[in-house]
């Protein structure tokens, strides 16, 4: 039997807030990103599941609350985290027990965007969970708008089971606001989602240049955490 999705709506929490401060946002360490936090257009939002199972532990979205629902999970599975200690997670995946059918889980995120007519619109993700077989697991773009994703290298926490995967998505145009679906195998569990957006204009660079200044970052940091 399939459980039902769980909807939350964005609280901007004061405490803890601040930009940056999640142990597994790489948004620094991306070189060459077009644009920073705080830009005109621009909006920000990072769920830590270890503290909120669905508000978002810092937003910075001046058109609207953004909303996290989950699919087939449960929540909440505490398991080792990334850092070592004991955290919750939401669980993604779930069993009939009476067919023993597996299913995967399924996140869908909900984007309030600048509603101004703007012909490009960039979104950067990144989940952290303790999968190591998501490196091709595009997300689902709103089919509203024409969507291109480019991911980014895998970046692996230490000698844990532990992953950060990212994405850079181009939309043409932007739409109001866009829904992200992303489908996990069976038995995931997920501690972060960090996602920037802008809406830009004039028109930036093509994605296609974008992309290795987001791969070189990333293997940079993913070099550095090896040493």
């Amino acid at each position: 039997m399939k459980r039902l999705a769980i909807i939350g709506t964005a609280v901007l929490l004061l405490a803890g807030a601040a930009p940056g401060a999640f142990a597994h946002d790489f948004w620094d360490q991306w070189n060459g990103k077009p644009w920073n936090r705080g830009d005109a257009g621009s909006t920000f939002q990072a769920w830590d599941f270890s503290i909120d199972p669905v508000n978002p532990v810092a937003v910075e979205n001046p058109y609207g609350p953004p909303q996290v629902s989950f699919g087939n999970s449960q929540y909440p599975d505490v398991v080792p985290g990334p850092d070592g200690p004991p955290i919750s997670t939401w669980h993604l995946g779930i069993s009939d027990p009476a067919t023993g059918l597996e299913e995967p889980g399924i996140i869908d995120l909900f984007l309030p965007n600048n509603p101004m007519n703007n012909p490009v619109k960039l979104v950067y993700v990144q989940i952290t969970s303790d999968k190591g077989t998501l490196a091709n697991q595009p997300p689902l773009v709103n089919p509203q708008a024409a969507g291109i994703s480019s991911p980014g290298p895998i970046i692996k926490h230490g000698s844990t089971s532990w992953y950060t995967y990212n994405w850079l998505i181009e939309i043409r145009p932007n739409p109001e606001s866009e829904r992200l679906s992303f489908t996990f195998p069976y038995s995931t569990n997920v501690s972060q989602i960090v996602v920037d957006t802008i809406c830009t204009v004039p028109e930036p660079s093509s994605l296609t240049a974008l992309a290795p200044g987001l791969v070189a970052g990333l293997a940079v940091v993913r070099r550095r955490r090896r040493r």
